[in-house]
């Protein structure tokens, strides 16, 4: 307990091949590993640790490591925990900013959105930030997203780049532009490939906007509220 907040620290411990100490900062920073170039001993893009810190700090929390060559790595994570008003304390609480998101709209009012990614938890999140103000439906894979796109109209699509096996973000955006509706339709990239030549790269190919992960809800509604009053 530090200034009358309280903590929960959490210890991941592993008993693999360590890291060095001399590389132990270099797995914060994106697409990099201890193991690199084309003979390198484990697969990966190098974004884990990297998407998993900035997840820690959006939370107010932190995440560090102490490793040991050929004896495992120790991960601490320390995160604020937010207590119930049921909970005793010495002192109240402060209260929480008001949401500033837009009010629910009706359901013919809604902007129709397709969301495409094949991670079961973002899809999620998705529904539960956006479904006040949008109309959201969403896709797993591309293939499954093309066949909704050829059936429905919607206001604007966003597509996760790397969508697992098979196609990828880059390539449904550009099927979707063959269909003559989605010509002009508003085309998010969604992707955790944050430098600004990666979304110099996206706008260039034919997406109309880019929000990299993570982001925040504040972040996605800041965005479709940008696409939705210039409309």
């Amino acid at each position: 307990m530090t200034d009358n907040n309280l903590f929960a620290e959490i210890k991941i411990e592993d008993t693999g091949i360590g890291i060095p100490a001399e590389k132990q900062n270099l797995v914060w920073q994106e697409f990099r590993q201890v193991s690199e170039g084309f003979n390198r001993s484990f697969e990966g893009t190098g974004l884990g640790l990297t998407i998993t810190k900035k997840y820690v700090e959006l939370l107010s929390g932190s995440i560090s490591l102490s490793s040991e060559e050929n004896k495992g790595t120790t991960f601490t994570l320390t995160l604020p925990l937010i207590l119930s008003a049921s909970t005793p304390v010495a002192e109240k609480a402060p209260k929480k900013p008001e949401s500033k998101l837009l009010p629910e709209k009706k359901a013919s009012e809604k902007p129709k959105i397709l969301y495409v990614e094949d991670d079961v938890v973002a899809l999620q999140f998705i529904n539960i930030v956006l479904k006040a103000s949008y109309n959201v439906e969403t896709a797993f894979s591309a293939n499954e997203a093309l066949e909704k796109i050829t059936l429905k109209k919607y206001d604007a699509l966003m597509l996760d780049i790397n969508l697992g096996s098979g196609m990828d973000g880059l390539e449904l955006m550009q099927k979707a532009r063959e269909n003559n509706y989605y010509k002009d339709i508003p085309i998010i990239a969604v992707t955790a490939y944050a430098a600004e030549s990666d979304k110099t790269e996206f706008l260039t190919k034919g997406f109309n906007y880019y929000i990299s992960k993570p982001f925040t809800q504040a972040e996605l509604h800041k965005l479709l509220n940008e696409i939705f009053n210039n409309k």
